[in-house]
């Protein structure tokens, strides 16, 4: 099978609630607790690629025999999703909400904008929105309202520790039970307030 020339297969999410997928999955988080001290170690880790290899390519047969398909549908679904989180974004009241509300929006678009796979065209679009965000930290910084440093850093300083948090606690089992997600914000504004 082509799978690596098919332009029908850009990215295949895996949803640990699928069953086939979530055996994909595991195979995956199995392969990274092999330990290199092991004997047979290489032929172990080879084996373990192998299975995933074999898996996932009997997760896309179905797409490669498809002839419908069109070759930009995975970039018409993420710029979808795109407008969709763009539109209901600025309908939550703060980053949290929206996480909140839109775990799998959230979680996905999370992971389009670190995938190796991600297109010119995709990445623009986020940059869009980073320089829109940029802008609004840059005039607190102008205005004297937040530190006087790179409005990126004020930015990661707000969204990084709210996103790893919220990510940590709706684990099934987080070593963050309970979290004062209002506390969370007051940290991260007193972080880059002046």
């Amino acid at each position: 099978m082509p799978i690596t020339t098919s332009s029908q297969i850009e990215i295949l999410p895996l949803n640990p609630k699928v069953p086939e997928q979530a055996g994909v999955i595991d195979l995956i988080r199995k392969a990274f607790f092999l330990s290199e001290e092991e004997f047979g170690y290489e032929i172990k880790i080879r084996e373990a690629l192998s299975q995933i290899w074999l898996r996932l390519f009997q997760l896309c047969a179905p797409i490669l025999q498809d002839k419908t398909g069109s070759a930009n549908g995975t970039d018409d679904k993420i710029k979808r999703m795109m407008v969709h989180i763009h539109e209901h974004y600025s309908e939550s009241e703060n980053l949290f909400h929206y996480m909140q509300e839109y775990t799998e929006e959230f979680l996905f678009i999370e992971q389009a904008c670190n995938s190796p796979m991600a297109t010119d065209e995709m990445i623009e679009e986020l940059e869009q929105y980073n320089r829109d965000t940029v802008k609004i930290f840059q005039r607190g910084i102008e205005e004297g309202i937040l530190k006087q440093t790179s409005p990126v850093l004020l930015i990661s300083f707000c969204y990084y520790p709210i996103q790893q948090i919220f990510k940590e606690w709706r684990k099934e089992k987080s070593m963050l039970p309970k979290v004062d997600f209002e506390m969370v914000f007051q940290m991260c504004w007193d972080g880059i307030r002046r």
